[in-house]
């Protein structure tokens, strides 16, 4: 395991978080510009600067493999959307299954909110694609998956959010794996939770929900998930595929 007081476990690109400069309660995570401590060991952590031009001591190095790059790309892509509004390719929403408006007014931790995953990734890859964070509330708060976890069941964890994700949608849109050639999902640490990012891809292959027998049509329009009519949703498919293909 790397060694965060150690010079030699940390080169310039190590994805890592360190604890801020003069402030001990301030921690940031990114990659490393430039190491700042001189010798070889540093018992408080190697002091670098980052990309950002934050100055603080690793207390944490991530690493390099190919899971830990994506994930630290994700954390970086996801700090840029920190103060985005919703729109076109961005959607928050604040769970998978647990409801926090029936917690709310009764306590009851009610799960139900599935169906606006689905539509939202149903309307992202229908349209134009873009990013679906789940863990964000629409005001930017960061609620994280905890809630999610405890519906899932006794000592579940991201594993097993991802699956019942996967299993949600490939059984909601009946396209098996072919699916996740357009959605990509990964679960990351942020600001001391865990989100779910949803990375989708604009489809030349139609998403079609099927819900209670119901066939469902949502293309995204700006900062919502609209609904269409099979006649306007065919309509619209053949101008969307010719886009595609320019």
């Amino acid at each position: 395991m790397s060694d965060p007081t150690k010079t030699s476990d940390i080169q310039n690109g190590s994805f890592v978080k360190i604890q801020v400069e003069n402030n001990a309660n301030e921690f940031e995570e990114g990659k490393v510009a430039e190491i700042l401590t001189d010798g070889s060991f540093h018992h408080f952590g190697v002091k670098v600067k980052l990309e950002s031009g934050i100055v603080g001591r690793v207390k944490i190095i991530y690493g390099f493999d190919v899971d830990e790059k994506i994930i630290q790309d994700l954390i970086i892509d996801t700090k840029k959307h920190t103060n985005d509004d919703e729109g076109q390719h961005l959607e928050r929403k604040s769970s998978f299954m647990f409801n926090y408006d029936v917690y709310a007014k009764t306590g009851q931790k009610y799960p139900g909110m599935e169906k606006n995953i689905l539509k939202a990734v149903q309307a992202l890859a229908n349209s134009e694609g873009g990013t679906l964070y789940i863990g964000i509330d629409d005001k930017k708060n960061i609620l994280g998956l905890e809630n999610d976890y405890k519906l899932l069941g006794e000592n579940c964890g991201a594993d097993e959010f991802e699956q019942k994700l996967i299993d949600k949608l490939v059984s909601s849109f009946s396209r098996n794996s072919k699916i996740f050639e357009y959605v990509f999902i990964k679960i990351i640490p942020y600001e001391n939770k865990e989100i779910c990012v949803v990375k989708v891809k604009p489809s030349p292959v139609a998403f079609i929900w099927i819900a209670s027998g119901q066939y469902q049509f949502y293309v995204r329009h700006g900062t919502t998930s609209r609904p269409y009519l099979a006649n306007d949703f065919l309509d619209y498919w053949s101008q969307h595929v010719k886009k595609l293909e320019l």
